[in-house]
């Protein structure tokens, strides 16, 4: 088994965040989330490819929230 590229990373820590941190009452939550989200932009940018990276986020959006929720959460 290799190690992971950074592709696997990023889609793994897209696929483990939780999308709405930012609403919890729980500031050990919102920290781990917005922590979670700022090492996903950071790899967003290693990787270089928006397309790439968009997809795998809008995708994650298009599963997990209702469809009148999604639109701040894509990215673009």
């Amino acid at each position: 088994m290799g190690t992971p590229n950074l592709r696997e990373i990023f889609e793994r820590r897209v696929r483990e965040h939780d999308l709405t941190y930012m609403y919890s009452d729980d500031p050990g939550s919102y920290r781990a989330g917005s922590g979670s989200l700022s090492a996903i932009k950071t790899l967003a940018k290693e990787i270089n490819d928006p397309e790439y990276t968009n997809k795998v986020w809008n995708d994650k959006v298009d599963k997990y929230l209702s469809e009148s929720y999604r639109a701040p959460f894509y990215w673009k």
